[in-house]
Order: structure tokens, then C-alpha cells, then sequence
């Protein structure tokens, strides 16, 4: 009778990195168990015992690294209360990730093709990924701080975006000025993202006379540079609002009484 071998989880994880780092290097194709066995330091037999064969294998080096990412981005979740900066925490997460595993990240979005026996549990990965950033949205809203409409969607469309702008920069296709570092197109993306978040805050209605000159430029409540000027204007700097606000320069010199 054959003893039943130990489990040894430091082995498996390094069977695992070796086939994730060959399989992005080579193509799945050109990756044998054999090639395996020889870079982990064990016998081809081994990796069947842990693994069954071949397939079985890619499928577990692909849903490791799913799990991986998905941990990732779970450990950045409680780094803030704040709404908008726990959003950026988990997008900072989601790429620096991605970008600091590019073997991992080849192998769950290029390398290897869907599997039938792993679609769906990588496709729960991907939701919980999605789902975190889902649940900031909902709870930001429920909050007053972020203004966001339908959250499922704009959590789908914040994972795509940061995933499609790292996987063009592995690919090399990102314009030339980002194709050795994707971080500031990253990083305006999630400017922009959590701009666009931001509920709009109603103006504060202004003391004394209403503008009754049919347009936003006519009245004084237009002209906080006069109020709030420490000397007095010269000739330029007047003609120069004058000609930007559509302002007659006149009526500029004389001051917001002009306007009565």
C-alpha cells in the first residue's frame, strides 16, 4: 500500500509561480510539465500528484492569481472611512497589482484561454473585485459624499478602465509618452472617476441686489475681482476683464455701482 503524501503548500505555491511565469514568457503552448518539474526541482510525477495534468494545473496557476488580486484589492478596503479616498485606495490597489505582477495578470486576462471548469469561479473573482468598489459607491452615497448613479455600473466600468489601461501598457500599445510607466494615465483616470463623483453643491444665494440683466456676466454678484481687489485696477487689467467677461471697461472703472 502506498503512502499518501503530506501536503506540502510551499512546494505547490512554487509549482504554481514557476507555471504562471513560463506560461506569460513562453505561451501556454510551449510549456510542458517536464519544463516545470525541471525549473521547481521535482519530478514531472509530482506535479501530477498535486495537479492531475497539465489542465489542471493552468487552471489552478490561473485562479491562484485571481485570488491574489482579488487580496490585493480586499486589503486596501479598510484603509480609509473616507468614500473617495477608500475608492482611490482600492483603484491604486487594483493597479499597482497589476502592474507589479505582470506574469500573474497575463496569465488571468491573455495567456490562457477560458476554461469551462474555471470560468465561473474566476468570474466570482472578478465580481468581488467589482463588488468591493460597488459597496464604497453604495455606501458613499447612502452618505451624502458621492453623487453615484447607478453604482453596479460605474463599478464595472472603473474595474474595465484600470485593467484595459494595464493590460495595454504590458502589450506595449499605450501611447509613447506612458508606454514605460502607466501611472499618470492611472492616476488621471482616477482623478477624473472621483471628480465626476462628486455630488454638486447648490450656490449660496448672494446678499443685496439680485442680477436682473438677463445674463450671468451683467450683475456685480459676477464681479468678485473688484471686491476683493487690494489696490485699485490699472488701465490693462481692466480692459483685459473687460475683453475676458464680456464686460463694458467703462462701467469696469467706475465699480459694481455702475451696475445699478
Amino acid at each position: 500500500m502506498h503512502a499518501v503524501r503530506p501536503p506540502n503548500p510551499e512546494l505547490v505555491e512554487k509549482i504554481l509561480t514557476v507555471t504562471t511565469d513560463m506560461v506569460a514568457e513562453r505561451g501556454p503552448r510551449s510549456v510542458t510539465l517536464r519544463a516545470i518539474a525541471k525549473e521547481v526541482g521535482v519530478t514531472a510525477t509530482t506535479i501530477v500528484y498535486y495537479f492531475q495534468d497539465k489542465k489542471g494545473l493552468f487552471d489552478a496557476a490561473k485562479m491562484n492569481a485571481v485570488k491574489q488580486l482579488d487580496e490585493a484589492v480586499a486589503a486596501a478596503e479598510t484603509a480609509t472611512d473616507d468614500s473617495t479616498e477608500q475608492l482611490r485606495a482600492l483603484i491604486d490597489a487594483l493597479a499597482g497589482w497589476s502592474t507589479a505582477h505582470p506574469h500573474a495578470f497575463s496569465l488571468v486576462f491573455d495567456s490562457l484561454p477560458p476554461s469551462p471548469e474555471v470560468v465561473d469561479d474566476a468570474v466570482v473573482g472578478f465580481d468581488a473585485i467589482a463588488r468591493r468598489l460597488q459597496g464604497v459607491l453604495e455606501r458613499g452615497r447612502a452618505a451624502g459624499e458621492l453623487s453615484a448613479e447607478a453604482p453596479e455600473e460605474l463599478a464595472t466600468m472603473c474595474f474595465a478602465a484600470v485593467v484595459g489601461i494595464v493590460d495595454l501598457f504590458l502589450n506595449e500599445r499605450l501611447p509613447r509618452p506612458f508606454q514605460d510607466d502607466p501611472t499618470p494615465v492611472i492616476e488621471r483616470f482616477t482623478t477624473v472617476f472621483l471628480e465626476s463623483l462628486v455630488p454638486a453643491r447648490e450656490t449660496a444665494p448672494t446678499s443685496g441686489r439680485s442680477d436682473s440683466h438677463g445674463d450671468s456676466g451683467g450683475g456685480t454678484a459676477a464681479l468678485p475681482h473688484l471686491r476683493r481687489a487690494s489696490r485699485p485696477l490699472d488701465d490693462d487689467e481692466i480692459e483685459s476683464l473687460a475683453a475676458a467677461g464680456g464686460h463694458d471697461a467703462g462701467k469696469l472703472r467706475d465699480g459694481p455701482d455702475a451696475y445699478g
